[in-house]
């Protein structure tokens, strides 16, 4: 029965596309020791508490700016096992047969050994990944070819990203629609960005891009096309979204300008703004 109950558990694996898109800078390693009282193994729980554990100690050595993912968790008979199980079915053995009869006795040290449940040695490690994103190879035309405009508006969407999130509220389903543009890879990368940023803020659900193009690709919208609010609005009542995210990105002279707001599905309503010059 003890060696059944030994964890073994994965949790928070990394995907095929946040492996192009994310970088690995380590791997952490803790333990700890899980009880596990009815012998019944809290999975939730144990991964849980492993991925705070990792993330604590790796903020300690590479800051805020990072995750844990790829999270590996083995469980081992813990010492403490041997002596508080024997000691609770020992007491139920006693006190059951003092208090009820002797044959009950046996009952009770049964009963001591299921309540007594499981002690385990718990060795989790996980991978450090940054939350800086890396754009990927094998996708070029996303990104903007001249380095500048490139470093311009992946600045300018982390900015309007950062404004947004000081504003909306926490676990709404949001999906980014579109960024007007007349280049069609500054607008996709300003989208990439925006939705990095969001997800990464751990406070939103957002679409996922696939049933977002095949909305879009139905009703002939364009994710660099311009799009209207109430246009807007229906495709995110389409994608049970609460809020859609619209925006465009102006030239003038030797500058750029990127504007993102916030609609609510609901009500129609802007929620928020925000106007980034790059």
């Amino acid at each position: 029965v003890v060696f059944n109950a030994c964890v073994s558990l994965s949790d928070r694996p990394l995907s095929k596309q946040e492996l192009e898109t994310l970088e690995i800078i380590g791997n952490e390693q803790v333990s700890f020791t899980s009880w596990q009282p009815l012998w019944i193994i809290p999975k939730g729980g144990i991964k849980s508490l492993a991925y705070s554990k990792l993330l604590e100690q790796a903020k300690h050595k590479y800051g805020e700016e990072i995750d844990i993912r790829n999270i590996q968790l083995q469980g081992g008979i813990s010492g403490y096992g041997f002596w508080v199980n024997p000691l609770i079915i020992a007491s139920s053995y006693i006190m059951t047969g003092l208090l009820v009869t002797p044959e009950a006795a046996l009952i009770g040290g049964a009963a001591g050994f299921v309540i007594g449940g499981n002690f385990q040695k718990i060795k989790a490690s996980g991978d450090v990944v940054s939350n800086k994103r890396r754009v990927p190879a094998q996708q070029p035309g996303r990104r903007p070819q001249d380095t500048k405009t490139a470093e311009g508006i992946e600045a300018a969407a982390d900015k309007a990203s950062d404004d947004l999130v000081k504003e909306l509220p926490r676990n709404a389903v949001i999906a980014v629609i579109s960024i007007a543009s007349n280049d069609k890879d500054m607008a996709v990368f300003a989208i990439d960005e925006l939705e990095y940023r969001l997800v990464v803020s751990r406070k939103y659900k957002i679409v996922d891009r696939q049933t977002l193009n095949m909305v879009l690709k139905e009703q002939q919208f364009q994710m660099s096309g311009d799009v209207s609010d109430s246009s807007a609005v229906s495709i995110g009542q389409m994608l049970g979204a609460n809020l859609v995210i619209t925006g465009s990105i102006t030239k003038s002279g030797t500058s750029s300008r990127l504007t993102v707001k916030v609609l609510d599905v609901k009500t129609a309503q802007i929620l928020t703004m925000s106007r980034v010059t790059f």
